[in-house]
């Protein structure tokens, strides 16, 4: 037995470990470095550019809706009636749904960037781990957040108002039978005549 000689051995494995919990800190400040712009202005953002690209259509949408039915209401002769302030009123209302909607879905957008960034930071966490390579990290994180930080496409918006003018001209035939539905039965002109 020989006491009083150092274990080489154990030296250099606790110095290979220190080298790579070293390397393993340098990759996760890569890592955190490109991920820190991800803040809550950067998901503000995110919100404020899906409403920026929804808002034009869907008051487009509306516009149109609205033009069209005018149009149909004086074709069908019930623009000043009853039925054509029933139709504006449900147009202003799908209107004031679609801005609902529209927010819902932005707050939606900007959740579904904070969930993929925070599953992408984890993940470039979880590799840099494994490989305590701080070279890779930083490209990895470098790409990933290139990747992130870039707008998705939005899917265009459903015909909103596409039902506002619908049924009109039935409508209008309807209001018009119900005018005219007893006159021949209790009128007094000459085809009504009775004969002994």
């Amino acid at each position: 037995m020989c006491f009083g000689t150092p274990d080489t051995g154990a030296d250099e494995v606790r110095e290979r470990e220190e080298k790579r919990q070293e390397n393993i800190k340098k990759g996760q400040t890569s890592i955190d470095t490109e991920f820190n712009k991800f803040d809550d202005p950067f998901y503000d953002d995110r919100r404020q550019a899906f409403i920026d690209y929804q808002q034009p259509r869907v008051d487009d949408q509306y516009n149109n809706a609205l033009r069209q039915l005018t149009f149909a209401l004086a074709r069908s002769g019930l623009n000043n009636s009853s039925v054509g302030s029933t139709r504006r009123a449900n147009a202003r209302e799908k209107y004031d749904f679609a801005q609902q909607d529209m927010r819902q879905r932005a707050d939606a957008s900007a959740n579904d960037a904070r969930t993929a960034i925070e599953n992408a930071r984890q993940e470039l966490s979880t590799n840099n781990a494994a490989l305590a390579d701080p070279t890779a990290a930083a490209n990895a994180a470098i790409s990933r957040a290139e990747s992130l930080n870039a707008l998705p496409k939005y899917e265009p918006m459903l015909d909103l108002f596409g039902s506002l003018s619908e049924g009109l001209a039935t409508q209008a035939d309807l209001e018009r039978r119900k005018q005219n539905r007893y006159p021949a039965l209790f009128g007094t002109g000459s085809s009504a005549s009775i004969k002994g």
